[in-house]
């Protein structure tokens, strides 16, 4: 049923006013002001009773490309992707489902951590998968229990027959993107990637894009098989450091060197870990590093092919996208 015209205008001024306090006020990191945000943006997709809005992505600043190695890179790497890529799987993906009623062959999951940019905009058909759903508690690392990680996954109609691509905020975020790929590898998935320059990136290849309400989603039925090699918790960290093992802390250099401005419950570092800044995997247009680049950072550090080594951050996401730069580089004993 169509709006009436009051009610039209102030849906439309409550979205305005919601995206601005969301672009003024979530940048300053309060969860308070996140929440509220957040819950401005429900009441107003509430009032204009939106479903799903589809369009094509409004135009922004095309990414530019480091010379000389964009498609030897791509085709080198394993797990990453670029947008342009991700747009035409996407899109062959969309063609082949057409008229068609049974599972996806592909999932499409944007990991950045706030809600109201995914409901704001996503790329049409994605659904949202905050590293947080995954975790005992909101600041914690820590993932939950088998059981439940496997009704998550399962809820969200995740299945190991599917295609899966990540998206996040790339250089503007945290690694989440890369988190997201860490749980699904555990968890035994084979197929998953993330797009290079993230969702900033996907809207420049001109994805399909959508907007309000979470799309419907059918209930996959699958058995995960965790894979505890790719894993480390506070005891596997202990032991493999008390062995000599390698460790890589993903954090910021003053965090390495004992603040803690993010909540950390100790200062410091891991005996014998080495420092290696997350960002510093990406070059300065903020592309990932080539494999042999990435190769060549890694041996520098001491890590040895065929050896494990684990990274480590605050709450595991920093650290997991070292461990998606270290699989990428030929470094497949690499653990998070």
């Amino acid at each position: 049923m169509a709006l009436s015209a009051e009610r039209s205008l102030f849906t439309t001024l409550l979205c305005v006013i919601t995206r601005s306090v969301f672009s003024s006020l979530g940048s300053l990191g309060s969860p308070q002001l996140s929440w509220l945000s957040s819950a401005l943006f429900t009441l107003a997709l509430t009032m204009s009773n939106v479903h799903q809005v589809e369009g094509r992505s409004v135009s922004s600043p095309t990414v530019e490309r480091s010379s000389g190695h964009q498609s030897a890179d791509h085709r080198a790497f394993k797990r990453v992707i670029s947008a342009a890529q991700a747009v035409a799987i996407i899109n062959k993906a969309e063609r082949r489902s057409v008229g068609q009623t049974h599972r996806p062959q592909l999932s499409l999951l944007d990991a950045r951590d706030l809600s109201p940019k995914y409901y704001w905009s996503r790329a049409r058909g994605a659904l949202h998968t905050p590293w947080r759903d995954f975790t005992v508690e909101s600041r914690s690392g820590v993932l939950i229990p088998q059981g439940a990680l496997q009704k998550r996954v399962r809820a969200l109609g995740l299945s190991p027959e599917q295609q899966i691509i990540i998206y996040g905020e790339w250089e503007r975020g945290w690694g989440e993107e890369a988190r997201m790929l860490w749980l699904l590898e555990y968890l035994g998935h084979k197929n998953v990637y993330v797009v290079e320059g993230g969702w900033a990136a996907l809207k420049s290849a001109q994805v399909q894009t959508s907007w309000g309400r979470t799309p419907t989603i059918v209930p996959s039925s699958w058995e995960v098989q965790p894979r505890p090699e790719l894993r480390v918790d506070t005891e596997k960290a202990a032991r493999l450091v008390s062995t000599g093992h390698l460790s890589i802390d993903a954090r910021s250099r003053r965090e390495f060197e004992g603040e803690t401005p993010y909540g950390s419950s100790y200062g410091g570092h891991l005996k014998e870990s080495v420092h290696l800044p997350w960002r510093s995997l990406l070059t300065a247009d903020h592309h990932l590093r080539s494999s042999q680049e990435l190769k060549a950072i890694f041996l520098r550090l001491g890590v040895l092919e065929n050896q494990p080594v684990f990274t480590y951050c605050t709450g595991g996401v920093r650290s997991a996208f070292i461990y998606l730069a270290l699989h990428e580089a030929g470094f497949d004993e690499a653990m998070n």
